[in-house]
């Protein structure tokens, strides 16, 4: 399912990812600053990039719904996506609108080639300011637990 850029959700191909999530090393699956597992953000984004391939734009909480994640997860990781040229979309805050630019349909679709989709520069600087603040958390995070661990 998705090697044929399916969305994951539910049924034999949802029983299939537990099963290869459950023979992963302890490594493998630990959580990331936005507290989600590596596999869970691949998941995440393998089905973004599917959602794509349906619509041609897509509400971001309507997109939430679908994917099963919060509104704020599903923009911050569109926009993630998008400023590293892994989805070529925009996003129009105002709107809530994820618009998809090469969503593999239909041959000369109006706006930028994938991997080009457009970002409030703001956005950009602000997610990773979050990322950052995030991450220094989790280590502190850790430290903590060393500390309370040894004592």
């Amino acid at each position: 399912t998705m090697s044929a850029g399916h969305i994951v959700r539910g049924g034999a191909a949802a029983r299939e990812w537990s099963a290869f999530v459950s023979s992963l090393a302890e490594h493998q699956v630990i959580r990331g600053g936005d507290g989600l597992t590596i596999p869970e953000r691949t998941l995440l984004e393998h089905n973004m990039v599917a959602a794509g391939k349906i619509y041609t734009n897509v509400y971001l909480d309507e997109l939430a719904a679908l994917l099963g994640v919060s509104r704020d997860l599903a923009e911050r990781n569109a926009a993630g996506m998008i400023r590293d040229g892994r989805l070529g979309a925009s996003i129009d805050q105002v709107a809530g609108l994820l618009t998809f630019h090469d969503s593999g349909k239909k041959e000369g679709a109006a706006g930028p080639p994938a991997g080009e989709g457009l970002v409030d520069a703001g956005v950009v600087e602000l997610l990773r300011w979050d990322d950052a603040i995030t991450a220094a958390c989790v280590q502190l995070n850790k430290i903590t637990e060393v500390i309370e661990a040894s004592a």
